[in-house]
């Protein structure tokens, strides 16, 4: 007899498997709660008085009076008690309302005073703050002894139900199925033809029908096990997994594209329909299947199937504009993420404990003993997830050498870390003097317009010489020159931008520069410190000229070509009066992308505005020298030694962590580190989202806030975990 299901399964592999995740409870329908003080008097009022429409017999509106579980449950239309403000609660409203046609109870219907209603009303609002800790449960005792309720246990198999009917119960199963035969007094058909049979087992196992070549080699077979060879035969075909597969991802309700109005694909669903029809070809225990599905990557973190299995969570439909377009902080991202979450919880649910707990999102379950509080702890299990693609490794060698490379990476970034901070504390006082005014004038670079400017053509190699210079209309007597660097966040090189590390500038009377003029700054045999956003100035002895020309000699890095890029030129005249602001620009090439980049750009005076010194009168390139210097000084040579070691051994690992395979994704529930409007919980380390009950499932109508748990209806286990 072939199995759809492995042999290994049974109910406490189940509730051991679904432990791993949710814990049950070892609350078994326990009376009601011990009330406040004064709650019989107030339980005889309502009951004298409001038992014939609201008792245990009739409840109008849903709404039922004679315990105080069931009142704080509410009616139909939604709790009638806000401990939080008795006064407007819809109890009170009603008991004092003007309009005879709302009040309760109705008039004449009872001997109801007015000293009554304040009875109820007074008690009620002293003694709010215990009803709002109370933890009742709504339901009769009688509900947990339900048969859908208790533990699976082995049965005894029938035996002697008819001698001449022995020889057809071949298995507990079949002595099962001619007991309930006998019982509505049917007997056995005959065993069917071996054409039937093999057409049979072909189709409820593979799906398929048998070839002709299959269906004679089974008629010829005379082995007295012939069918059960034939069974073994097809539970190693991997067509089995496939078929019986279906059957699973249709209960899980598996898709491979996201539902809702933008219907988008998911590219990498398709490893946890493998995962399923691996394991159902695999004969996977019962148990392990559950545990790999709902906590693979925790408790089996080294298995692939652990890791693939996580596309459990993530099979239902998904918001992409409620989750990708709005932020968890509006209201419509939080419906979005709540209903995301009833999701998860009703796919594991409904899946592995066949219990509707969804019902308990706005109400406390109708049947089965799962209160709104049960729900929303089921919710706080799955509270950090998010339906995201999972990276992993499918070679568990590939997965050893990244996690052992990602490990070391991580050892020597914090080594390197710690290191650098003992060398800023023996720099001491001058080091934070010199960060605060490098800060001050990051700052203030930061608040200046965009960096607007000029832009070269791009060059395949760093040597080679590109110019730009600026016409000043006449002869000018000029002192001073500044050069304010750009900032861009192209490949992350942000301040500094395009600035050369060597250059030259140069004036004259005369645009070709080939006869007559004056080296002002000659920066061609070292390297300077590029001045960030800010600027780097030269003052001189005055001359006279009318072109001023800046030649890069080696130009700056930006990803794999390079370029001379500048925010601004000024020359200042021997008065400190800016010469060049509108100016003509030259230049041997540029790159013409208005309004971001243009030779005009270069003299439209938007860099002339902030501070660009420090108190001291330092820019910020001799800042950061400056800094380096003092780096350099309180590190000793042991530990510049380590910084060098450590500084190459990452470079190794990066070289390592880049030549192994790539990495394969599967679409699963996990903790997601994004970005934007669907940021996750990954960037707080996994912390789970605050879960508080909603009254009738509306996000706007927060109540007390829950810790992950179960429903309360196994024994031997705790609630909350």
């Amino acid at each position: 007899m072939f199995r759809v299901f492995p042999k290994s399964w049974t109910w406490c592999s189940l509730l051991l498997a679904f432990g791993a995740v949710l814990w049950a409870s070892d609350c078994l329908g326990a009376p009601e709660s011990e009330s406040p003080p004064g709650w019989e008097s107030i339980q005889s009022l309502l009951q004298t008085h409001c038992s014939d429409c609201h008792g245990a017999k009739k409840q109008k509106g849903g709404l039922r009076l004679d315990s105080l579980s069931h009142l704080l449950l509410g009616g139909a239309s939604g709790p009638i008690l806000d401990p939080t403000n008795v006064k407007q609660s819809a109890l009170v409203q009603r008991l004092q309302h003007p309009d005879p046609e709302e009040r309760m109870p109705p008039d004449g219907s009872s001997k109801w005073t007015s000293s009554m209603k304040d009875q109820v009303v007074e008690w009620f609002g002293e003694h709010h703050k215990e009803l709002m800790d109370r933890e009742d449960s709504p339901f009769d005792s009688g509900v947990y002894t339900h048969w859908s309720l208790l533990p699976l246990e082995r049965p005894q198999v029938p035996h002697g139900l008819n001698a001449d009917l022995s020889d057809w119960a071949r298995n507990p199963i079949d002595a099962f199925v001619l007991k309930a035969m006998l019982g509505q007094g049917l007997s056995p058909s005959q065993q069917a033809g071996r054409e039937t049979l093999i057409r049979r087992v072909y189709v409820d196992m593979l799906g398929l029908l048998p070839t002709p070549e299959e269906v004679q080699t089974f008629l010829q077979d005379t082995h007295p096990m012939a069918y059960e060879r034939l069974v073994d035969r097809l539970l190693a075909s991997p067509a089995y997994g496939e078929r019986w597969a279906r059957h699973w991802l249709d209960v899980v309700h598996y898709a491979d594209t996201h539902g809702y109005d933008k219907d988008k694909l998911r590219p990498h669903a398709w490893p946890y329909r493998d995962y399923v029809v691996r394991s159902f070809n695999a004969d996977k225990p019962y148990a392990r299947f559950v545990r790999e599905q709902l906590a693979g990557d925790v408790l089996y973190p080294q298995s692939v199937d652990g890791l693939t299995a996580t596309g459990f969570i993530a099979t239902g439909p998904w918001d992409f504009i409620g989750h990708a377009e709005v932020s968890e902080d509006k209201v419509d991202g939080q419906i979005a993420r709540h209903l995301d979450r009833d999701d998860m919880v009703t796919t594991a649910m409904n899946t592995f404990v066949s219990t509707t707990v969804q019902c308990a999102r706005c109400h406390h379950h109708k049947f089965d003993p799962v209160r709104m509080d049960d729900y929303y702890s089921l919710q706080a299990v799955f509270a950090a997830l998010d339906r995201s693609d999972r990276e992993f490794d499918a070679d568990p060698v590939v997965a050893r050498q990244r996690q052992f490379l990602q490990e070391r990476q991580t050892q020597l970034t914090a080594d390197l870390s710690a290191l650098q901070e003992r060398i800023r504390q023996k720099a001491g006082e001058p080091l934070r003097k010199v960060e605060a005014s490098i800060q001050t004038l990051e700052k203030a670079s930061a608040s200046r317009p965009d960096a607007y400017g000029y832009h070269s053509a791009i060059a395949d190699v760093p040597d080679v010489e590109k110019w730009v210079q600026v016409d000043l209309g006449s002869v000018q007597r000029i002192q001073q020159v500044r050069l304010w660097g750009c900032e861009d966040d192209f490949n992350g090189i942000g301040a500094g931008f395009g600035f050369p590390p060597r250059f030259r500038i140069e004036a004259s009377s005369e645009a070709s520069l080939t006869q007559e003029k004056h080296s002002l700054v000659d920066h061609t045999q070292e390297d300077v410190t590029s001045p960030g956003s800010g600027v780097f100035e030269r003052t001189f002895e005055p001359v006279q000229a009318r072109y001023v020309r800046v030649t890069a000699t080696q130009l700056a890095h930006r990803s794999n070509d390079f370029i001379f890029a500048l925010a601004e030129l000024e020359v200042l005249d021997v008065g400190g009066n800016p010469l060049a602001l509108g100016a003509s620009v030259q230049a041997l090439d540029s790159i013409e992308a208005p309004v971001r980049w243009a030779r005009s750009n270069l003299v439209d005076g938007k860099h002339v505005e902030s501070p660009s010194l420090s108190e001291d009168g330092r820019n910020l390139g001799e800042l950061k020298e400056a800094r380096r210097e003092l780096l350099e000084k309180a590190t000793q040579p042991e530990w510049s030694r380590d910084q060098h070691d450590w500084k190459e051994e990452l470079k190794e690992v990066a070289v390592a962590l880049e030549e192994l395979p790539p990495v394969s994704k599967v679409y699963a529930g996990m903790v997601h580190h994004g970005s934007g409007a669907f940021r996750g919980r990954g960037h707080l380390n996994g912390e789970p989202r605050m879960i508080r009950v909603l009254a009738r499932g509306d996000v706007s109508q927060p109540g007390k806030e829950v810790q992950p748990g179960a429903i309360p209806v196994f024994d031997g286990q705790a609630p909350s975990f």
